[in-house]
């Protein structure tokens, strides 16, 4: 088999067909070795193999640069992988390589070989020797990249538990410093709009400073900011510590996300988010009956005091054993075969997510749907119990875990199945339709049913609104790959700014409709409103398929 190409001294160039060129021989020799490179860079598809080789060195694995190798005549194109550039840190392309890219010298790659075209078993064999150096290469990393994961995982619960365990506390609150409903509605919403705010420089922090400082930063202004509420006689100190709260766990999710990319597979980094949620959602549930016998027992500042140190023991626990990536402690970078995608300024990014209307239809669905679950099971959820159906607190703490329960297995059951059929609309447009109708049952005199009808549609409720999880998975996958992270943290923005404005709102119309009790019938007309509004959105929704589009 003929080469199409030549070796320039240490270096060789196998194209075999560039897109839109007839002569890819004299392509290469017109342009150059370099030329033909940032040719295959600005995405013209070429299909063959450009590698560096010498007989008896080792290969460098460059990150970045990965295109689909073909085999076959001018204008076939049979894709049969993904392919990467190797380069030898001597020869002539490597410090054209290193301008790119940065430092290629740690991708290291034990293929000893020039790959011919169309040679797929050469390729296989190759990519499968890779493999079993790259495990070889970080057989130390396994146990110190779940010290990290889990240390950043238990942030993010700590982010869950302040979103719910402002509900067990609402009857002290209220009594203590003399709020309204409406005020406490106010209160609960200052979380969420610190958090809405906060995405984005969150994101930046992280990708400028890294996870390790991102973390025990945030983590300390949360941990601070917890002893401040439990301690505050004032109303406004009430208002800004419950705000800074929201600040500090705000990158909680960014932080774990991030770390997944740097200290794991590309394989497992979906199957871990859905762990992330999980677990997460711990926290939830600890914001509930645990909270509420908690605070029985002692008292609401007594509680706040003891979370808020052991929140700063957990920042501590960050800034000693967290590391942004494995390298910084003499690891293999090899723990990490997801490529890095060059960076895009701050403006760019943001303009171009906001022309995508696949995801602006999705953040707007966020913003709709996302209060009947974070907002309402976060500040209402108890009060509706007690306040419907005359129990006592500790009793409507346990009852309300039964949404959050049932949501976490939602998100499992509906991400599941999501991934087994290859769809994502239906997975999402279905769920919350069954949610939207639990909302106006409820409205319209379901709540005046048995307590264990209220339990039981506050459960299926819960459970179909876990189609949370297929909703981000399909932002991921209709945003461009150098912008996930960016259209994330949008979502986000659109989904809290809508729990902020919904959570007082509710209170308002509890407040406003009470005659001697509390009357929570025209706030849950409010979340049927919103969520009726977020399923028109998803009809606008484009099918994914499962895959990346962009």
């Amino acid at each position: 088999m003929p080469w199409h190409g030549r070796h320039h001294s240490r270096c060789a160039v196998v194209p075999n067909t560039v897109a839109g060129t007839h002569s890819p021989r004299r392509h290469f020799y017109r342009h150059g070795l370099h030329e033909w490179a940032q040719h295959a860079l600005r995405g013209s598809q070429p299909c063959g193999a450009w590698l560096s080789h010498e007989p008896s060195g080792q290969f460098r694995r460059c990150p970045d640069l990965s295109y689909s190798c073909g085999a076959g005549g001018h204008g076939q194109r049979h894709h049969f992988d993904h392919q990467q550039v190797l380069i030898h840190p001597n020869g002539p392309c490597a410090e054209f390589a290193r301008g790119l890219f940065g430092n290629i010298d740690d991708k290291v790659s034990p293929i000893g070989r020039i790959l011919q075209r169309g040679n797929t078993a050469n390729w296989g064999k190759a990519k499968q020797e890779d493999r079993v150096e790259t495990q070889s290469a970080t057989s130390d990393a396994p146990s110190y990249r779940w010290v990290v994961w889990s240390l950043l995982v238990a942030t993010y619960m700590v982010s869950f538990f302040h979103r719910m365990a402002i509900s067990v506390v609402k009857e002290p609150l209220m009594e203590q410093f003399s709020l309204s409903l409406s005020d406490f509605g106010m209160l609960a919403s200052m979380y969420f709009y610190a958090y809405c705010l906060a995405q984005i420089p969150c994101g930046i922090m992280v990708d400028s400073i890294g996870v390790r400082r991102t973390a025990a930063i945030s983590v300390t202004l949360a941990g601070v900011a917890t002893i401040a509420f439990g301690c505050t006689t004032s109303p406004t100190a009430l208002y800004i510590s419950r705000f800074a709260v929201g600040l500090g766990v705000a990158s909680s999710f960014v932080c774990v996300m991030k770390a997944q990319s740097q200290w794991f597979r590309e394989r497992e980094f979906s199957t871990l988010a859905g762990v992330c949620l999980f677990v997460g959602n711990l926290g939830s549930i600890c914001a509930q009956a645990p909270l509420g016998m908690f605070v029985a027992v002692c008292s609401m500042r007594t509680a706040f005091l003891a979370i808020g140190c052991g929140t700063l023991v957990l920042a501590l626990l960050c800034l000693l054993f967290v590391r942004n990536k494995p390298e910084d402690i003499g690891l293999s970078t090899a723990v990490s075969s997801g490529t890095d995608t060059p960076s895009i300024p701050l403006r760019r990014s943001l303009i171009s997510i906001l022309k995508n209307r696949h995801l602006l239809a999705i953040d707007i669905f966020y913003f709709f749907v996302g209060s009947q679950l974070l907002g309402f099971a976060g500040a209402w959820s108890i009060s509706f119990l007690r306040d419907s159906y005359g129990i006592h607190l500790a009793v409507a703490s346990k009852l309300a875990s039964v949404q959050l329960l049932a949501f976490m297995l939602g998100s499992l059951v509906l991400g599941y199945a999501s991934d087994h059929y290859g769809k994502r609309k239906i997975f999402i447009t279905a769920p919350f339709l069954v949610v939207c109708l639990v909302w106006f049952f409820l409205a319209f005199g379901g709540a005046d049913a048995s307590l264990a009808a209220g339990v039981t549609l506050l459960g299926v409720a819960g459970f179909f609104s876990g189609a949370f999880s297929v909703m981000m998975t399909l932002c991921k996958e209709v945003s461009p790959r150098e912008l996930t992270g960016t259209s994330i943290a949008m979502l986000n923005t659109f989904g809290f700014l809508g729990i902020a404005i919904s959570t007082p709102l509710y209170g308002k119309l509890v407040e406003i409709y009470s005659v001697e009790t509390s009357n929570h019938h025209a706030a849950l007309l409010l979340l049927a409103g919103m969520n009726l509004a977020g399923c028109v959105c998803s009809f606008f929704f484009r099918e994914s398929g499962g895959e990346n589009l962009q």
